[in-house]
């Protein structure tokens, strides 16, 4: 079995997919055709401008960008997964329990969590909430002036 993988963006893309299963019709008969949504992960540039202000509001706090990281992944990156995530929603809700029965258990999960949560799970849209996060927090609660570099696509 032949599987082929297209992206399409648009109606010439859409057309060449077209021809393609046509000619498979023709030559094979009956095929099986799926689709599914295009999942973007955030970019390379996205991340890059992550730590770039991670770095400067570390800089002016005194902590190093890995505890920035950490600050902001509890304060933002979290609550955008619980909300887009269902798996990870139920985890949280399950950890959040724990917090009524061990205090000390619930606290040292949570630190794992925290820990393994991640912007590599983010996609572009979801990246750019985090950054647009960060930068207000940044400029309206610390009163921190970040670098805005050409910033189309990226918050």
């Amino acid at each position: 079995m032949t599987v082929k993988k297209m992206e399409v963006e648009d109606l010439d893309d859409l057309d060449n997919v077209l021809k393609i299963v046509r000619a498979q019709l023709e030559i094979n008969g009956k095929q099986l055709v799926t689709t599914q949504k295009f999942k973007l992960d955030r970019s390379a540039e996205q991340n890059a401008l992550m730590w770039k202000w991670l770095t400067v509001i570390g800089n002016e706090l005194g902590n190093t960008k890995d505890e920035m990281h950490e600050i902001y992944k509890e304060k933002y990156l979290i609550s955008i997964f619980v909300r887009d995530d269902p798996g990870y929603a139920a985890m949280a809700a399950a950890i959040k329990q724990l917090r009524y029965q061990s205090n000390t258990d619930y606290q040292d999960i949570r630190k794992q969590v925290i820990k393994m949560t991640s912007t590599t799970k983010c996609n572009v849209k979801q990246m750019r909430e985090y950054l647009t996060d960060i930068k207000q927090h940044a400029s309206s609660e610390l009163n921190i002036t970040l670098p805005l570099p050409e910033l189309r696509g990226l918050i």
